[in-house]
């Protein structure tokens, strides 16, 4: 039985998922301890017909479901998985050598329940990839100085203990789209779990957006967080709201902290112009939340 259960969600993307299985292969870890379960949510281009074409040296799982939303193929690996702990993985992430090695160090010597290893842009020239990473990633910065400020881990490159994930009811079926980490981070640390970083095991997420990419991307985000703050109680979203002050303030230093020249004006009006997007698709999904499952509502075009 393997070790590990490497849980990847994809739809349509083909060269992206294909970057990433190739990296599996050269991770630094007994192949018989882990375990791949490709998730196909749907695609019109199966994941399967793209893994046919390739040649893996991998214990391997490939997955089909009517489109639902990565949270729901995610959950659907889950499901299926054998091992002692999940990693979630983006099909658009390469993992580096290390990778594995380095979460399951952290999982089974230090008897940790979750972990989230590094995320870097794999991008760095496109300026869409760099705002979108400064809105996701920017709280990871301060997780090495002071671990126990770890609240939230993105499901992209996170490891925990399968037992435990079933246990708290892994992630809530409302949140398909976007958002499924966090709450999924606020019930289990609600549950008395801990959360940690391990910023050697690095992966590089290569998104490649384009202004249409980036609109859609920010606008399920705003979609997603009226049904997030919807879950939390009143108590918990007027802590949060409390926060965001300080969180657009964090973001923009840094964004002024890693970039230089010319670039910084860019990335500015895109941060600000991703909120304007957010909140308009959280207006918008406050109005139309009655119309019935998330997922059967069409995303922006």
């Amino acid at each position: 039985m393997p070790s590990i259960s490497v849980i990847i969600p994809t739809y349509n993307r083909p060269g992206a998922l294909a970057w990433c299985l190739r990296a599996l292969e050269e991770v630094d870890f007994p192949r018989e301890r882990f375990e791949v379960i490709v998730v196909d949510d749907g695609g019109s281009m199966a994941a399967v017909s793209t893994i046919g074409e390739l040649t893996l040296a991998l214990d391997l799982i490939v997955l089909r479901q009517n489109n639902a939303g990565p949270g729901a193929a995610r959950a659907a690996g889950a499901q299926r998985a054998r091992g002692r702990y999940l990693i979630f993985l983006d099909d658009d992430c390469v993992p580096e050598r290390g990778w594995l090695r380095a979460l399951a160090a952290h999982l089974e010597s230090s008897g940790l329940e979750a972990v989230a290893g590094k995320t870097v842009n794999g991008c760095p020239g496109n300026l869409y990839d760099c705002a979108s990473h400064l809105l996701s990633y920017h709280q990871y910065a301060g997780y090495s100085n002071n671990p126990a400020s770890v609240e939230f881990l993105a499901t992209n490159n996170l490891a925990v203990r399968a037992d435990l994930f079933h246990a708290v009811g892994g992630f809530h079926p409302d949140l398909v789209l976007a958002y499924e980490d966090r709450e999924f981070c606020d019930r289990w640390r609600h549950f008395g779990h801990r959360l940690a970083y391990a910023p050697e095991a690095v992966v590089r997420h290569c998104r490649s957006m384009t202004m249409l990419s980036f609109c859609r991307q920010q606008w399920t985000y705003g979609r997603m967080a009226s049904h997030y703050y919807g879950l939390v109680s009143n108590c918990a979203a007027r802590r949060i709201c409390g926060h965001l002050p300080r969180l657009y303030l964090g973001v923009a230093r840094q964004a002024l902290c890693d970039h230089r020249g010319w670039r910084r004006a860019p990335i500015l009006a895109l941060l600000a112009v991703s909120q304007l997007i957010a909140a308009t698709g959280f207006a918008q999904e406050c109005l139309f939340r009655s119309r019935g499952p998330i997922a059967k509502r069409p995303a922006l075009t």
